[in-house]
């Protein structure tokens, strides 16, 4: 039984006409969206919306994991778990067929509705391994994207995960490959606080699924040792950043990422994470050590011949007619770098790229800047690929080093080229460090692992070529080398926190105008730029703005309980007949429990006439306040407190306010109650006893309380703050 949509072609003959795995109501938006609106609209809803799910399904970035392979016409596909067709349109533009296999009906009508315009789609619905025995054996490519963590709901044995991957090579061509993308089960942002994206709990994966389950990831290693245990011995690495759901950029194990890229990393749309520290730093300290591939978030597993794309970033998270891709690739050992468009609207731009070549050529000759080679390749344009670390990169070791004096020579430097014909009618507004490639020829040799340039002092680095590699940005008008500079000490000191004090500290951001007070200024001018990019389109970070979950700095959470923790103390002061005094205090320790009840035993002499219990050194109230001296209840809370007492040989008071209840609420630093005992018969040995609820709050919400009690608690509970320190 087959049913149309459009041109592509639904096939329920394996289908049990129940769908097993639904995400509820969500697909019922996703089913109208998709119906009545085309994918050039889905921009547009997803901004409105600002739904997860909806930008999950519909979102075009979400083909990025796939739409750099190199699938032509000729291409024959098979893309098992197509769901809602987030990729199954970047395949369908550049295969000759395509064939996408999904549990869910209505998912696959989502998929065919965005898609109704391919004549090339037909979508089998049902159970894998019922349609399984029907497939063709010679696909070139085969994607297992997002599925093959779902193994063991696919095959029902004892090795499901071999016996998967075995049973989907069968339909793979003899030159054909198998993709397969699947989070990393030890990837770093795990580690850091983000949930299982699975399981949704926190250390899920890292544990090892200690509840089992039907679904679960791996390790590099483990992947390594499930293909090779299916005699699958041709395989490579590549790992998408941040992962493949929303890939930015792609990685290889030849082209791994250079010390201080991985920036990218608070991207928590569906679920809310802790930050236990900076990923970037972490992930610099990795590169450095060589081992980020078994850290990285996500891998993209290529089963088949290698790719010739080492390296891919998209830069389409921007309006249409400037969305392009950047290629380094390699062809009989050579390497080179392609930058193409990805969209049709955006051809001019990447042919813009060629006049730019021309015209800066022009105008910096002479310079000491040499212009990264362009040339025309089809509807892309070819660079060559240049050894050497960044400026940015050199900037950063004198930081480090703290070599002002290098730093300045560089600095100096740059300015020089930036300043050069400056009055021409043409300037690259994007020169900034990260930019201008300092080669190897007598600056140093290159480290293989990051690229960098080994540092052999910084004036070996002015005598080495500065190559400009990257002149997407050139206009036809003229900008003065101030502005440039300017813009490129802003976009510098935007990096890692360790360059802004460096710079300031120094007094080198303040020469170019780039003080704390004026960030906000020059941001709010570096955002006009990105909006002549974006045209109106919000990017990603944007939509995170948006739509991203609470993030819980735990570093910062704990700083501060740590020092809240200080001033939950409860403090005793006894007064023997000449009053209260610091002197004649002193903190009780395990007094709170569960930080929701004071349980206190305070032991004192005869010869006591007074005694002031502090509960907190924080506004707090209390309720269910029950006091007790050597075991006979002297006074116990009721409807309110007013100064009365249980007994008559002993009164209580207190600086609290009351509260419904009788509870006694302080809006002070520091709340105290305090037991005159000197009515009372004692013997040498006593002991007072308090029980009560215990509520901290803070003085915000204290005083939004009972606004009109008094707050005087600041210089008391910097004295005791003070005092307990010693």
């Amino acid at each position: 039984m087959t049913e149309q949509i459009g041109n592509v072609t639904l096939d329920e003959t394996f289908y049990g006409g129940t769908d097993l795995y639904c995400d509820g109501e969500v697909e019922d938006t996703l089913l109208a969206i998709a119906r009545d609106h085309s994918e050039e609209e889905f921009v547009r809803i997803i901004e409105e919306q600002k739904s997860w799910p909806v930008l999950y399904h519909l979102s075009r970035f979400r083909e990025n994991i796939v739409s750099w392979l190199p699938i032509s016409r000729e291409s024959k596909v098979l893309e098992i778990g197509a769901g809602c067709g987030a990729i199954t349109g970047a395949l369908s533009k550049r295969a000759g067929s395509v064939t996408c296999i999904d549990l869910s009906k209505k998912r696959s009508m989502i998929n065919a509705y965005r898609h109704r315009e391919s004549g090339n789609i037909t979508i089998k619905i049902g159970n894998f391994k019922d349609i399984e025995p029907s497939l063709d054996t010679d696909y070139d490519f085969v994607l297992l994207i997002g599925v093959f963590e779902y193994g063991q709901g696919y095959i029902d044995t004892d090795t499901p995960y071999e016996d998967f991957l075995k049973i989907v090579s069968r339909h793979c061509a003899p030159q054909g490959r198998m993709v397969i993308a699947i989070e990393n089960q030890y990837g770093l942002k795990y580690f850091a606080g983000c949930k299982e994206d699975h399981v949704g709990d926190y250390f899920t994966g890292l544990e090892d699924y200690p509840a089992g389950g039907g679904v679960r990831t791996f390790g590099r290693d483990g992947l390594i040792r499930i293909m090779e245990r299916c005699g699958i011995d041709k395989y490579h690495f590549y790992y998408p950043y941040p992962d493949y759901k929303f890939m930015t950029t792609l990685y290889s194990d030849a082209y791994l990422p250079r010390v201080g890229e991985l920036t990218n990393n608070m991207r928590n749309f569906d679920r809310e994470r802790m930050a236990l520290f900076d990923e970037k730093n972490v992930y610099d300290g990795l590169i450095r050590e060589g081992r980020y591939a078994e850290f990285a978030n996500s891998f993209l597993v290529v089963i088949g011949e290698p790719t010739e794309q080492i390296y891919v970033k998209y830069s389409n998270d921007r309006a249409q007619q400037y969305a392009i891709r950047t290629d380094i690739c390699v062809s009989d050992g050579v390497r080179y770098v392609e930058k193409r468009p990805d969209t049709s609207k955006a051809q001019a731009h990447i042919q813009r790229l060629l006049e730019n070549y021309g015209k800066l050529c022009e105008k910096y000759e002479g310079s000491g800047l040499q212009i990264n080679t362009c040339e025309a390749a089809g509807d892309a344009v070819r660079f060559a690929y240049v050894e050497g670390g960044t400026l940015e990169e050199a900037l950063d070791e004198c930081l480090y080093r703290d070599d002002e004096e290098g730093f300045l020579a560089l600095l100096a430097r740059y300015e020089e080229i930036a300043a050069y014909h400056e009055d021409m009618p043409v300037s690259d507004h994007d020169l900034i460090f990260a930019n201008i490639l300092i080669g190897t020829k007598d600056g140093g040799t290159a480290d293989e692992q990051s690229g960098a340039v080994v540092s052999k002092g910084w004036s070996a680095k002015l005598r080495a070529p500065w190559t400009l590699i990257d002149y997407e940005w050139t206009f036809s008008e003229a900008e003065d080398g101030a502005a440039l500079t300017k813009r490129a000490m802003f976009v510098y000191a935007s990096g890692p926190e360790i360059r802004r004090r460096w710079l300031f500290a120094h007094g080198i951001a303040q020469r170019y105008g780039i003080a704390p007070e004026t960030l906000s200024c020059l941001q709010s001018e570096e955002n006009k730029f990105q909006q002549r990019v974006m045209l109106g389109q919000r990017s990603m970070a944007q939509l995170y703005e948006q739509m991203g979950q609470p993030v819980m700095p735990v570093k910062e959470l704990v700083r501060a309980e740590q020092e809240m923790e200080q001033l939950r103390k409860f403090q005793v002061y006894v007064d023997t007949g000449d009053g209260f005094s610091e002197e004649r205090s002193f903190f009780m320790p395990n007094v709170y429990q569960d930080r929701s009840r004071v349980s206190v035993r305070i032991p004192f002499g005869k010869e006591v006439r007074a005694l002031r219990l502090d509960p907190a050194l924080v506004p707090c109230m209390l309720y269910g306040v029950k006091l007790c001296v050597n075991g006979r209840c002297v006074y116990e809370q009721t409807a309110g407190l007013k100064g009365a007492s249980a007994a008559p040989d002993c009164a209580v008071s207190t600086n609290g306010v009351q509260a419904a209840g009788g509870a006694m609420v302080f809006t002070t630093n520091d709340p105290n109650l305090t037991v005159n005992i000197s009515g009372m018969e004692l013997s040498g040995e006593n002991e007072l006893t308090m029980e009560a609820g215990i509520i901290f709050l803070t003085e915000e919400a204290a005083k939004s309380l009972y606004p009109e009690a008094p707050a005087h608690g600041q210089q008391e509970r910097e004295k005791h703050k003070a005092f307990w320190k010693r």
